[in-house]
């Protein structure tokens, strides 16, 4: 992973106290709850200078952050979190049971290798999420539904963001959509049972329909993320709210993986 610094985005506030201060490659979101920071995904350790900058940007600090919260643990997404445990000694972190031998070090699940890197940050989880738990923090409560299938602990996330004015909107963020950790090659190159990825689409068909505003990605490619961006950022503070967009996104991934598995992989 080369010159890193070309991936940068500008951080931006996608609607009220929701934030968004990743990068190209590497996806994170930041929600301000008046009592602390959550933080969604630290992403790539490569990765974490430009998060840190875009939080002071943002007028925040890494030390306000109180709860990272991840998707799931693959190196992109959790490589960086030990990296902002450092600088943020009183956050806790959540992340699915079934990753979380994963960030111990126990597993070789990481998916680093797809980058040439190698994963070393770990660190023991301070909760296990189950199915429906909901982490509560100052003016925001987060309910998180286990999708299983891009790595056995992923999680979905359903949350309110609010404007000054007290105006919600419904945010949904499903936690892995890629298909390359649910392919027959990589499940023989791990010693995994493809059964694994039996959950992916049950899973999206239980989130289907929530009632979702702003649809966010785990990664830009997901929503949009680069060019919804650039709307807010010259001034069209409504770019990422689109009540349509997230069944289509439910439909679209699912209609992905069942092409792949048609295929034979």
């Amino acid at each position: 992973m080369k010159k890193l610094w070309k991936q940068r985005m500008e951080p931006f506030r996608i609607w009220g106290n929701l934030y968004f201060c990743g990068s190209v490659p590497s996806s994170c979101h930041v929600i301000d709850t008046g009592e602390g920071l959550i933080l969604i995904d630290p992403g790539l350790p490569e990765t974490f200078y430009l998060v840190v900058q875009g939080l002071w940007e943002l007028g925040f600090e890494p030390k306000q952050v109180r709860a990272i919260l991840h998707t799931h643990g693959h190196y992109d997404h959790a490589g960086a979190t030990k990296l902002l445990l450092g600088l943020a000694p009183e956050a806790k972190t959540y992340i699915g049971e079934g990753d979380a031998d994963t960030v111990r070090g126990l597993d070789d699940l990481s998916l680093a290798e797809l980058v040439g890197a190698e994963f070393d940050g770990f660190f023991e989880p301070d909760v296990l999420l189950e199915d429906g738990y909901v982490l509560r923090l100052g003016n925001t409560e987060v309910k998180c539904v286990s999708t299983p299938g891009h790595s056995r602990g992923t999680f979905s996330f359903f949350f309110d963001a609010v404007d000054d004015a007290g105006e919600a909107k419904r945010c949904g963020m499903h936690g892995g959509a890629g298909i390359n950790s649910m392919m027959l090659e990589y499940y023989a190159a791990h010693g995994l049972d493809p059964s694994e990825r039996d959950g992916f689409v049950p899973g999206l068909r239980r989130i289907r329909d929530e009632r979702v505003d702003i649809c966010l990605g785990s990664h830009t490619y997901c929503n949009g993320t680069q060019g919804k961006g650039r709307k807010v950022l010259a001034g069209d503070r409504y770019a990422f709210v689109d009540e349509t967009e997230w069944a289509k996104y439910c439909d679209k991934t699912i209609a992905t993986f069942e092409a792949m598995v048609a295929r034979g992989q």
